[in-house]
C-alpha cells in the first residue's frame, strides 16, 4: 500500500515543514499533544476518540517509521476497549464519605 505522499509526489518530511508554501500543519509533537488532549474526555463528542485513534494509526509511520509496528498492534486494542465503553459505559463514580 503507498502512502498519500507517494502519491502526492513529495517526502513525507515536507508535510511538517514550517514553510507554509508547503502545507501548514503543527509539527509531529504538537499535533501528538493535541490528540492528546481531546482524548482526556473521548465520550464528549460522539465517538472523537475512535476517530482520533484511527488518525494516529494512518499518521503515525510518517512521524517514526520505527514506531508502526507497535501502533499496527496497541491501537486496534484501544479503539476495540473505547469501543466496548462507547457501547457500555461504566457506572458513575461514588465518593465514599
Amino acid at each position: 500500500m503507498r502512502s498519500e505522499c507517494t502519491l502526492l509526489n513529495f517526502p513525507p518530511s515536507s508535510l511538517f515543514s514550517q514553510n507554509p508554501t508547503i502545507v501548514n500543519v503543527p509539527k509531529p509533537p504538537e499535533l501528538v499533544a493535541r490528540f492528546m488532549v481531546i482524548m482526556s474526555s473521548p465520550q464528549r463528542r460522539g465517538k472523537v476518540g475512535l476517530h482520533i485513534l484511527q488518525a494516529l494509526h494512518a499518521i503515525g509511520p510518517v512521524f517514526n517509521p520505527a514506531i508502526a509496528g507497535m501502533w499496527d498492534n496497541a491501537i486496534p486494542r484501544l479503539a476495540s476497549y473505547l469501543q466496548s465503553i462507547l457501547i457500555s459505559p461504566p457506572p458513575p463514580y461514588k465518593q465514599r464519605a
